[in-house]
C-alpha cells in the first residue's frame, strides 16, 4: 500500500541585516476548518495550523550567532510529542537547553508524570537546511 506523503506549508523570515533564517513555521494546509459564509461553505484561504510529523513545526534562530533559540513541535495545531519535550529554549550564545516543557494533545505534563529516561535532556537543534 502506498502512502501520501505529508503536504505543508513552511513560513521563513530571515533577518533583514543578516539574512540568516530567524523563524520557520511549518503548517499543514488541509487542517483548516471549513467555515460558511453566506451560505457558501469551504476552506479558508490561510488560518492552517502549525504542524509537523517529522520534526519541530516552530523553530526560531538568534540572528546574530546563528543559533537555535527555540524549538516547538506541534501536531494539529496543539503543542505535542510523545518520545521529548515539545517546547525548548536555548541560550542565544551557548545554545545550552535553559528549559523545556513536555505537551501531548496540548496539555502540559507535570515533570512527574513525564517518561522517566536516564541522564539530562539536551535535545539536539533541528537543522531543516533552507539557510
Amino acid at each position: 500500500m502506498e502512502v501520501e506523503a505529508e503536504k505543508y506549508e513552511v513560513e521563513i523570515q530571515r533577518d533583514p541585516v543578516t539574512g540568516r533564517v530567524v523563524c520557520e513555521i511549518w503548517k499543514h494546509p488541509d487542517d483548516r476548518q471549513p467555515m460558511t459564509i453566506g451560505g457558501w461553505t469551504g476552506l479558508p484561504i490561510g488560518n492552517a495550523r502549525e504542524h509537523r510529523l517529522d520534526g519541530p513545526a516552530a523553530m526560531r534562530w538568534d540572528p546574530t550567532t546563528g543559533v537555535a533559540v527555540s524549538e516547538a513541535w506541534y501536531f494539529r495545531g496543539r503543542r505535542h510529542r510523545e518520545d521529548g519535550p515539545a517546547l525548548v529554549k536555548r541560550d542565544p550564545n551557548t545554545g545550552r537547553v535553559v528549559s523545556s516543557s513536555w505537551y501531548v494533545n496540548g496539555n502540559l505534563i507535570p515533570k512527574a508524570q513525564r517518561p522517566k529516561m536516564r541522564g539530562r535532556i539536551q535535545p539536539k537543534p533541528v537543522s531543516v537546511g533552507l539557510r
